[in-house]
């Protein structure tokens, strides 16, 4: 509320003057019931006004209007480069307005011209935010200014780095910055959690005393030096405290409902600012919402007039009586014209051609609007032209505005390709007209940067290197001969092109080349299964997803049809391009390379085992709920299987082959139970379900010992074993062949090689008990078989040492291992943690055992076998240690690897171990550089985050959890060699013997490993200038370099002690970690 003593001027009787409606608002992030009203700083615009103007800026169509007061009308338009979700500010003649491009406007009040910019990001990389082409630093934190300053901030992922501004108002000179402060090793929301984290700023700022107020978002506000720019205070331990909108008195900030000391930043608990103008306009805002439309989003008061934004988009204008009408501007969208011109029909046979229907299209170097006009009418693609022209590009926002489409399905950016970091993978459709235009000619280096943008599997790319339509007269005699020698270069260089990829194939179609992937990205790996494939062994083999990263997508779908956290419900599995991912009542299918939602399919019940609907209800009806943790998928397993050509379903007595694109049912098989399948709550259907080649493999008849409420600890052992082993033909559902157990085949003790099935039949401790005391005819003792998996023959059966409720394969060294897989925070107490025995698969005899405590699912990578939450690893084929050299003294420890707080187990990879670390975490493998995280999210207490298809896949898993970490959502990310992150190396902090080498990152918030062969650690902050030190240990020099936490390496010019670290635009960089120059030795 834009509350002023002027609101006790307004008239006793207020009349609507004016309404103007605009298009409806399209909000940054979707409405979580988690996040409360914490991110509603874009639900609906945001009007300022100033002298006799209003100013509003659009998250719509990325503009900033300027409006008549008393009578509405429309005075000027600016188009910016990406959506404007804040409320801008005026000062003097100026109006000032964040993008989440990146940058700061700022706009002449009486014309809309531009007078400057201000780039706030340290590189031109987009991200599709949002569901919006934007700057990987998108500017959220909305400018404030005051005594000749403006400051705003930008970037809202604290591992990638972010920055609070001031700013000369007048001509957008740096006064300072502060862009190191959102990579510290700090408390998470959740006790005891530590990570490298940081403020990331969504939403406004406020001004009290000589201290900035930022807004955090979803999280606590931080609290800064408005002079220096010094963070003074930021805390991200809270639960559910935080939100977009802050105010201050002499003593306190205010943020949604909690108040904050404003010398020390702490808490000062709940509380609202008691004043009397922002209570009198909440009054007379309420007197007239039968004339809204919709609840009233913000209101303000200015010259003597009542300005009301409504949720729905509308603006109004109420004042002192008058005689003439109000006057009504109502919003309608132009209708796109069907030009049938020689642009639309070729754009219309390019759909047809490639048939592509949705996703986001890419059309460097521009279009003609019949082009354009075709792709949208007839298709769902997003469409992003890089048009060059800026007189054009403004005009072409002006008419797709007009027509509604300008930022819901088409955005007109201004760099080339080869000017901006444009995201690979995202892009289904690229489609250039004219290459010149573009900037790309026909060489393999244009051709290599095209590719690499493309969606794998099926992008295309179409570019028309048409020759020119004048034909320029012919020359003759010499310079006839000389033009012809030139043309036959030119064409010995066009056909004489290299570039040829592996992943997909490159033709000539008349004067266009054509580029299209047909596969996977080279080096990409699988999630298949719950425990990543058929073998079990927890491991993608991707190769291509390793630190650092960057995200090339987030925030494209919200979490309603994700199960809630702490019940561990199924780990989302990727293939094909594709992640598959239960819910409540629904399984989901979702691209991972834009994370859009592909398909909704509705089993109900299906995931009822994984939640509590008690609870569900609670939180449906607003209220805040804790999910008590349940034991899940961990002890029943998962009801599904997701293969590149099919997604398998096992559901109330049958399989379902769906399509993994479109989520249709391609065929539906009756499972041959033991027992035929009869619908009811004490009877429900569970089994083990998994892929092996051509094979399928399922379990019926299972076994239910008390209530049958599936994957509760109270009644853990139901469902967890089946009596029936089906091998079916994946392909036709054709049975080849099933075996009805002595016991029980434990769901998760079944893993299978190419051609054998491992299988244990038996019941734990505690599930014998029951089933002898309900006077089931058991079998007593334990066996464990080989199967021939196309037969079922029986290879070899072992009677003795039969215990593990988990089976896992290694086929590398054809080693079966057994033991169990204690995941989550609640166990059953049966589960086998201290016992692992490993047998030769081809004959049953075992290799060694090992007792030792342990939480599963094991790992099986490479040589080593790692326990799911940290502790020894052992080498998979003797069961020893496996042991590394200390980087600091060279002795030889035990590896291990180390996480901060976070429930649930870790999924690998070739280079990663990815877990929950406070916020999301991974440990590098690859460098054993020890434990890094992602600040700014958190990762589900089911293992959810997956390395596949060359994508970190980190579908949110989260939902019902109220801790305030920054941003809650899904996202993709991919390995970006330019960026930086920091880690903690906690396992060799104690040490014995004399220091070989060491490597000190002086003020840095972290650990690193430099390329050369020492270890970098920490060290406090000894001085603002320092650049590099040189570290003298046992007579020998080696350099350590601080580098920056926001990955963008800046350009160093030579050692100086005056240099100071900065971030500037065009072209800025920044450093956070302090260094040292012209230290020649240093003896530690």
């Amino acid at each position: 509320m834009g509350a002023s003593p002027a609101v006790k001027d307004l008239p006793e009787k207020l009349t609507l003057h004016w309404k103007r409606r605009l298009p409806e608002p399209r909000r940054a992030w979707f409405a979580q019931l988690d996040d409360r009203d914490k991110l509603e700083f874009d639900l609906s615009y945001a009007p300022v006004v100033a002298g006799k103007k209003m100013f509003i800026a659009s998250m719509r169509d990325d503009s900033l209007r300027a409006y008549d007061l008393d009578q509405g009308s429309e005075l000027w338009c600016f188009f910016a480069d990406g959506p404007l979700r804040l409320s801008p500010s005026v000062w003097q003649d100026k109006v000032y307005v964040v993008s989440d491009d990146g940058s700061l406007y700022c706009i002449e009040a009486e014309s809309g011209s531009l007078c400057w910019k201000f780039f706030a990001a340290p590189g031109s990389h987009l991200v599709l935010g949002n569901r919006r082409l934007i700057s990987l630093w998108p500017a959220r934190g909305a400018p404030l200014v005051l005594d000749g300053r403006v400051y705003f901030a930008s970037g809202i992922w604290p591992f990638l780095g972010t920055g609070i501004f001031a700013l000369d108002a007048q001509s957008g000179a740096v006064i300072w910055q502060n862009n190191g402060h959102s990579t510290q090793w700090q408390p998470q929301p959740h006790g005891g959690a530590f990570a490298f984290s940081g403020l990331a700023p969504q939403g406004y700022l406020a001004l009290g005393n000589d201290r900035l107020v930022v807004a955090g978002g979803r999280s606590l506000p931080g609290l800064f030096n408005r002079h220096s720019g010094e963070l003074i205070y930021y805390n991200a331990q809270a639960k559910p405290q935080g939100g977009y909108a802050v105010m201050t008195d002499e003593k306190y900030c205010y943020n949604h409902g909690y108040r904050y000391s404003l010398e020390t930043g702490r808490s000062a608990g709940a509380g609202k600012s008691d004043n009397e103008y922002a209570n009198l306009l909440q009054e007379k805002t309420a007197a007239l919402q039968e004339e809204l439309d919709s609840p009233a989003f913000i209101s303000l008061v200015a010259d003597g007039k009542l300005f009301i934004s409504s949720k729905a988009g509308s603006i109004y204008c109420f004042g002192a009586d008058q005689q003439s009408e109000a006057i009504t501007y109502d919003w309608q969208p132009e209708k796109l014209e069907t030009l049938k011109n020689e642009d639309f029909l070729l754009a219309e046979s390019l759909l047809q051609k490639f048939a592509c229907q949705a996703g986001w299209a890419l059309i460097p170097g521009g279009a003609g609007e019949g082009f354009l006009n075709a792709l949208l009418l007839n298709s769902k693609l997003n469409l992003v032209v890089l048009e060059p022209d800026g007189e054009r590009r403004q005009q072409l926002r002006s008419k797709y505005s007009r027509a509604g489409y300008h930022g819901e399905r088409i955005a007109f950016l201004a760099k080339s390709l080869k000017e901006t970091q444009y995201p690979e993978y995202i892009t289904s459709l690229l489609l250039v007209p004219d290459p010149q235009r573009a900037g790309l000619k026909k060489e393999d280096s244009d051709l290599e940067l095209v590719y690499k943008l493309l969606r794998p599997y099926y992008g295309k790319a179409w570019i028309n290197f048409r020759q020119p339509d004048e034909t320029p007269k012919r020359p003759r005699g010499l310079l006839s001969w000389l033009t012809r020698w030139r043309q036959r270069g030119k064409a010995a260089d066009e056909s004489s092109l290299e570039f040829a990829p592996a992943d997909g194939s490159l033709q000539q179609e008349g004067e266009a080349l054509i580029l299209a992937k047909r596969q996977a990205p080279i080096g990409s790996g699988q999630w298949t299964h719950q425990h990543a494939n058929a073998s079990q062994n927890v491991l993608s083999d991707d190769e291509l997803v390793k630190p650092p990263f960057a995200p090339i997508w987030f925030g494209t779908t919200p979490n309603y049809h994700a199960l809630p956290r702490h019940h561990y419900g199924p780990r989302p599995q990727v293939a094909g391009g594709r992640l598959t991912i239960l819910g409540v009542e629904t399984l989901s299918g979702r691209c991972v390379y834009t994370g859009r939602e592909l398909w909704v399919r509705e089993f109900p019940g299906i995931g009822h085992a994984f939640t509590s609907l008690e609870l569900e209800a609670k939180w449906a009806a607003g209220e805040s709920v804790y999910m008590i943790n349940e034991p899940g998928a961990t002890y029943i397993g998962s009801p599904f299987v997701t293969m590149p050509d099919s997604v398998y379903l096992r559901y109330r007595g049958e399989v379902y082959r769906l399509n993994p694109e479109t989520g249709e049912t391609l065929a539906k098989w009756k499972l041959q139970a033991q027992k035929e399948y009869e619908e009811n709550e004490e009877n429900p259907d569970w089994g083990h379900i998994s892929v092996q080649g051509s094979y399928l493999i399922v379990t019926t008849d299972p076994y239910v010992f008390l209530e049958g409420r599936l994957g509760k600890l109270a009644n853990g052992w139901d469902g967890s074993a089946s009596r029936r082993l089906i091998v079916m033909d994946r392909y036709n559902g054709e049975v080849l062949w099933h075996r009805d157990a002595d016991i029980g085949f434990r769901h998760n003790a079944i893993c299978s090689s190419e051609d054998r099935l491992f299988v244990n039949d038996m019941l734990s401790a505690g599930a014998l008990d029951l089933a002898m005391r309900r006077g089931m005819p058991i079998k007593q003792r334990p066996q464990l078989y080989a199967l021939r998996l196309d037969s079922g023959e029986q290879l070899w059966r072992k009677e003795s040492e039969v215990f593990g409720t988990f089976l896992s394969y290694s086929r590398k060294y054809d080693i079966l291992l057994e033991g169990g897989t204690r995941d989550g925070r609640r166990h059953l107490k049966d589960e086998p943690s201290d016992r692992l025995l490993a047998r030769n698969a081809t004959s049953g005899e075992i290799l060694w055992e090992r007792k030792e405590s342990y939480s599963g699912p094991l790992i099986i990578h490479d040589d080593m076998v790692i326990a799911g939450r940290p502790g020894p690893a052992l080498c998979v084929t003797s069961g020893e240690n496996k042991t590394r050299l200390h980087p600091l003294t060279d002795e030889e420890i035990a590896w291990r690897y180390w996480k901060s707080y976070g429930c649930g187990s870790s999924n690998a990879s070739t280079h990663l171990l990815l877990f929950r670390s406070g916020a999301a975490g991974f440990a590098d493998l690859e460098h054993d550089g020890g434990t890094g995280n992602l600040g700014g999210f958190k990762s589900g207490c089911t293992a959810s985050m997956i390395a596949a298809d060359g994508i970190l896949n980190a579908p949110d898993y989260t939902r019902t959890c109220t801790c305030s970490y920054q941003n809650q959502t899904s996202l993709g990310l991919v390995h970006r060699p330019e960026m930086e992150l920091w880690t903690s190396n906690q396992p060799i902090q104690n040490y014995k013997g004399p220091l070989r080498r060491l490597g000190v990152n002086l003020g840095a918030p972290g650990d690193g490993a430099p390329t050369t062969a020492h270890c970098g650690c920490t060290a406090p902050a000894w001085h603002p200038r320092l650049k590099s030190i040189c570290c003298s240990s046992a007579g020998r020099s080696r350099q350590a370099h601080a580098s920056s936490p926001h990955r963008e390496e800046p350009h160093r010019e030579k050692p100086n002690t005056a240099w100071t670290p900065t971030w500037t635009a065009p072209g800025p960089s920044w450093t956070s970690a302090a260094a040292a120059s012209l230290i020649m030795n240093h003896c530690l």
